[in-house]
Parts: structure tokens; sequence; C-alpha cells
């Protein structure tokens, strides 16, 4: 069965509080790109000042920052609740299909991020398991989008209960990491690797408290509802044509929380992951390991 474009339901009035936060996130989403390609100016500036390695393992990850901060852009413009088949604006690229092939790419870029930066200091301090660990990060968060594709093709909220937890599981693994630099390590290079293990407990406390409840408490309305799940044949045929402009408070207030912090904390994150190599903690790595 293919849904026809005609079955989009559209609102024309956007109330107040949906259009100053839709406002916002673009107005962050300028903010991000500037940071973006200020940061590449930096990078360039710093070659002449670090080691040749450091300077390619700078820019890998910047360009995996700018494929995030790009999708990121995207899907705050053209907010969307995938399982639910429901946009703000009316517009082809809101197609689901579109968001979440968008969401998948720059999701993969952000735990690669993470994944090289590792492999490098795992590398130059000679610890196996947290080389170990980078290897599989990426993995793990392969499993966790294939999990998210279940649930928007589906519209069952389970896999997404799954997605979020092995994302969740990903930061414990990445904390453990930081946990052992840490406590191998003495002087400058303590006060990066704190301040990482800092943020994973962040993100771990938001996703503990915010984002997987969010998503336990959907399933279990799916349950309680008897929702059935669509096919997967069907559920890729309504993805790609089909979704529901909704402009109202109630509906996306929900959704405010994470998206909002999504699209300012973690893009911020994904930026600032590219200067580490530049900073005198780093370079304290490497001379230590030299």
């Amino acid at each position: 069965m293919v849904v026809s474009l005609s079955h989009i339901k559209k609102d024309d009035d956007m109330e107040k509080e949906v259009l100053i936060w839709w406002g916002i996130l673009s107005l962050i989403t300028l903010v991000n790109v500037f940071a973006w390609f200020y940061s590449v100016i930096l990078v360039r500036r710093r070659k002449p000042h670090i080691s040749i390695e450091d300077y390619i393992l700078s820019r890998r990850i910047l360009i995996l920052a700018g494929i995030y901060v790009f999708g990121c852009g995207i899907r705050a413009v053209l907010p969307r609740i995938d399982a639910g088949r429901i946009s703000l604006i009316d517009h082809w690229l809101s197609s689901i299909v579109v968001g979440r092939s968008v969401a998948t790419i720059a999701e993969l870029c952000f735990i690669a991020q993470w994944a090289l930066l590792l492999h490098a200091i795992g590398k130059y301090k000679d610890e196996g398991f947290v080389r170990h660990i980078a290897y599989w990060i990426v993995p793990i968060i392969v499993v966790a989008e294939v999990f998210s594709w279940t649930s928007v093709v589906t519209t069952v909220n389970f896999g997404h209960v799954i997605e979020e937890s092995l994302w969740a599981f990903t930061a414990c693994l990445i904390f453990v990491c930081f946990a052992i630099l840490h406590s191998s390590s003495d002087g400058v290079s303590k006060r990066l690797y704190a301040l990482l293990m800092s943020g994973t407990v962040v993100y771990l406390l938001f996703m503990l408290t915010v984002d997987i409840p969010m998503y336990f408490e959907r399933w279990q309305e799916d349950l309680a509802l008897n929702r059935n799940a669509l096919t997967v044949v069907d559920g890729f045929r309504d993805l790609s044509y089909r979704w529901i402009v909704v402009k109202d408070w109630k509906t996306w207030q929900v959704e405010v929380p994470w998206m909002t912090l999504y699209f300012t904390i973690a893009v911020w994150t994904s930026i600032a992951l590219s200067h580490i190599p530049a900073t005198k903690e780093f370079r304290r790595i490497r001379i230590d390991s030299d």
C-alpha cells in the first residue's frame, strides 16, 4: 500500500511557543555552522605548531564533525518525530526516510570521532583495553542504528529503547577508558581526562533520566493501546511518502529537552573534539609516550 502525499495534514498556524523554539533552533544552526568553519581556519593555523600526526587526527575529526553539524542542522531546521510520522515543516526534506538517513550518517560520524580519539590516545599510552574499545564502539552504534530504523519503520518504540540504551552503554565504555587513562596519568593530561569523564557522566545522567524513560513510556503506550506494527514493506512505503505537519506546542513540548540539547551540546562537543589534538594536555600525552 502506497500512502499518497494528499493524506498529509496541514496546520497553517504555528503556535507562539513552537515558533520561538523553532527560531532558536534555526539560529543555533547558523551559529554551529559558523563555529565549524571557524574551526577549519583554526586547525589550519595550528598545523605548523603541532606534529603531523596530531594535525591529521584533528583534520579527520573535524571532517566528521562537519558531517555531524550539517546533519544536525537539517534536523534542527526541519524537526521530526520519526515513529509518529510528524514534522514541523511541510517540505520534501521532512520525509522521514530522508531525515532518518541523514541522522544515521551524522550519528555514525559522531561516534567515529570518539573512536579516532580513543584509538590515538590508547596507542600513545599503550593501553590495549582503550584501543579495543575504540574498535568496538562504532559497531555497537551501528547495531543501535538498526534498532532505530526498526522503530521508525514499524512505528513501535521498543527499538528506540534499545537504541538509546546502547548509546548509554557506549558512553559507559568511553567513561571507563578515560577513567583508566586518568588513573595511569599524572600532571597536565589528567585535566583532559577529567573533563572528558565529566562530559560522559552528564550525558549518561541525561540518557538515564530523560531520553530512555521517554522512549520506554512510549513503548508502554504502544503496548497499552495494542498498537500493531507495520510490516517492513509497508513501513518503508509509509515513511517515504507520509508525514503529518503538526505545529501545536503540546505535541512538540516533550521533544524540546532532548532536541535542544542534542542540537547544542552534542554539536558543540563534536566540534570541540577536533581541537583536542592541539591542546597542551594532548601534546603531553604524546610527549610522555615518546
